[in-house]
């Protein structure tokens, strides 16, 4: 029986002769240069890391339709259900109740899921390339993305045991642009930050401030204590009693 070999840890590699962010055949180009089809920086080396990514659905034409319709006519359902019971009685608004069931029910088993699996994420540049590693069956399934981090300003990296983190990226005002799990021991964590900062650095203008990081700043040194002696007691002007 075959066992499962563990994910690779995050490490620096080789880039390839190939374009992330726009797939432009990068042979006989020195790095470090740019792609001269997107522009899209071309570095010696990357960081590979290899995880999970989160992703979302996707909705049909006709499923944007039904929800519009839906939000549209939700405060007269109420007045549609004690028609209904008014003209054809239970069965009747039974009838109803188990139309809108349905169609709840058509909607969520035709809704088009990307199921990336597990993938290899590559830094470099600009952007994040997620590759799946096994190929897809499907049309609709997901294949290869490539996010920019040229918006990203907060970077979080918490841990989820000793080998396993949960990175999210998102924007200035709160939107998530990125999260995956991804194999990352406590010692690895470091380089996966560094290149990630690397990335957003190079993604923005010059003198932008870097990614804010969720760890909690170190408390503030308290101020040593005072080497000076303790003034004097004052002298009392009483004169003792013979």
């Amino acid at each position: 029986m075959a066992t499962s070999q563990p994910l690779p840890d995050p490490s620096i590699n080789q880039s390839e002769a190939t374009c992330l962010g726009c797939g432009y055949s990068l042979a006989g180009i020195t790095p470090p240069s740019l792609c001269p089809e997107c522009g899209e920086p071309y570095n010696t080396t990357h960081c590979t890391i290899y995880g999970v990514p989160s992703m979302g659905s996707t909705f049909q034409t006709w499923q944007i339709l039904v929800i519009a319709i839906l939000i549209v006519i939700s405060p007269l359902m109420l007045h549609l259900i004690i028609a209904a019971g008014i003209i054809g009685g239970g069965f009747a608004v039974l009838g109803v109740i188990l139309g809108f069931i349905a169609v709840a029910i058509l909607m969520w088993r035709t809704t088009r899921r990307r199921n990336a699996g597990t993938c290899r994420m590559v830094i470099s540049g600009t952007r994040i390339t997620v590759v799946p590693l096994k190929p897809v069956a499907d049309a609709e399934g997901f294949h290869q993305s490539s996010i920019s981090l040229a918006s990203a300003t907060h970077l979080q990296l918490r841990r989820a045991g000793p080998f396993w983190a949960t990175l999210q990226l998102s924007d200035s005002g709160g939107k998530r642009l990125f999260k995956a799990g991804i194999r990352c021991p406590i010692a690895s964590e470091p380089l996966v930050r560094q290149a990630l900062e690397n990335a957003a650095r190079t993604a923005r203008q010059p003198g932008s401030p870097s990614l804010s990081s969720t760890t909690p700043p170190p408390l503030p040194t308290p101020p040593p204590l005072s080497q000076h002696p303790p003034p004097p007691l004052p002298e009392s002007n009483s004169e003792a009693t013979p």
